[in-house]
This record gives structure tokens, C-alpha cells and sequence, in this order.
């Protein structure tokens, strides 16, 4: 890995826009000169996630709002401390760490947050993303408004 490095995909689900992550993101691009790639993997509502899927009408009404989305934070970005913008779908996990090889980035930065009942028993998407990814992978806990019930 470059260090500092120079191109980070910065992946947002739609609970961190803004957030700790965009947050971050952005003054680790200042500070660094880091280019950053922001990416939203789309969830399909029944879980299909085969490669080589067919968006539907619903499935690709998600991804043109979620393109239009991340166009709108990177603006939000100094012009020199932006790669590019991904929408990409399927399950998160295998997709951020799918594209962190394809695009070559230095590293990935994601969110954390509190695992529901059956990401305890799965395990979350940056769990995942740690134990699969080949890339450095700095992951940034979201601060809850108020506190959570364990």
C-alpha cells in the first residue's frame, strides 16, 4: 500500500450520507491529497445478487437515485480529491472488495455500526469486508444519536 494513499474507495450505504464516513473521507482527501471513489452497492428487495443480473424497472430506479446521490456529496468534495463515483449491485461485501482490486485502490474506508440480530449471527458488512478484503481497510464507527439497547 502507498503510504499515505493516494486513492481510497469510500463506500456509503444510505444510512452514512452525509455521516462519520463522508466526513472522514473528505479530510483524509484533504489532508492526504487522496483521490477518493465513492460507491453504493444496491440491495436487491429479494436478495438475488447473481452477476450478470437484469435491472429491473424498481432495481434500476435504485441505482440511477443512488448515482445521483453520490454525484451530489462529491460535489461536496473539492474537484482534486475526487476519482469517481460507483453504483454497482449486489451484496456489499463481495462487491467492495470485488472493486477495491478491479479500480486498484490504496485502501477502503467504510462505516460500523451496531449489529442487528442477524448480522450478530452473520456478521456485519465491514466484518466481512476486514476478514476478505486485499486491501487496507480503515473502518469508522457512526456515531448514534442517542444510545442503543443492547
Amino acid at each position: 500500500m502507498a503510504l499515505p494513499p493516494k486513492r481510497v474507495l469510500v463506500a456509503l450505504d444510505e444510512t452514512q450520507r452525509p455521516g462519520a464516513v463522508f466526513d472522514g473521507a473528505r479530510e483524509f482527501a484533504a489532508r492526504y491529497r487522496a483521490r477518493l471513489v465513492f460507491l453504493h452497492v444496491v440491495v436487491p428487495d429479494d436478495g438475488l445478487t447473481l452477476p450478470g443480473r437484469e435491472l429491473g424497472p424498481e432495481l434500476g430506479g435504485l441505482v440511477r437515485h443512488a448515482q445521483r446521490e453520490l454525484r451530489e456529496l462529491a460535489d461536496q468534495v473539492p474537484s482534486e480529491n475526487v476519482d469517481s463515483t460507483v453504483v454497482d449491485v449486489g451484496e456489499p461485501w463481495r462487491v467492495i472488495c470485488r472493486l477495491a482490486t478491479e479500480l486498484g485502490v490504496d485502501m477502503v474506508l467504510l462505516g460500523s455500526h451496531r449489529a442487528t440480530g442477524v448480522e450478530k449471527l452473520f456478521g456485519t458488512t465491514a466484518t466481512w469486508v476486514v476478514a476478505n478484503c486485499d486491501r487496507t481497510v480503515v473502518v469508522l464507527r457512526e456515531t448514534p444519536a442517542s444510545p442503543q439497547p443492547t
